[in-house]
C-alpha cells in the first residue's frame, strides 16, 4: 500500500508534492495506520511467550511510527523528525574534537 507513495515521495525534495499528492499521501497514511492498528490487536490476541510479545513491541515502536514520519514530512513539512519514540539503548554518539 505504501509502496504506491515512492513514485512521487522523494525524501531529498518533500515540499514538491501537488496538493493532489498530498492528499494521497494523507489518505494513504490512514488507511495504512488502520491496517497496522488491526494487526497490532490481532497480534495481542495470539501472543503466546515472549517472543511473540517482543515481536508486537518492535512492530509497535517501528511500522506506525514510520507512518507518521510519511505524513509530517510530506503533508507537514515537517524537518525534523519528533514523532520518533526515542530509544534509551542506542549507542551515545561519536565524540568529535573540534579544531
Amino acid at each position: 500500500m505504501m509502496k504506491g507513495l515512492a513514485a512521487f515521495c522523494d525524501h531529498d525534495h518533500p515540499d514538491r508534492l501537488t496538493a493532489g499528492q498530498k492528499r494521497e499521501v494523507t489518505e494513504t497514511c490512514d488507511r495504512a495506520l488502520a491496517l497496522a492498528r488491526q494487526y497490532l490487536a490481532r497480534h495481542a490476541e495470539a501472543i503466546i511467550d515472549r517472543g511473540c510479545e517482543g515481536m508486537l513491541i518492535s512492530y509497535q515502536t517501528t511500522i506506525p511510527n514510520y507512518i507518521e514520519h510519511i505524513r509530517a514530512v510530506f503533508v507537514e513539512g515537517a524537518k525534523k523528525c519528533r514523532h520518533f519514540v526515542p530509544q534509551f539503548d542506542e549507542p551515545p554518539p561519536p565524540e568529535t574534537v573540534e579544531s
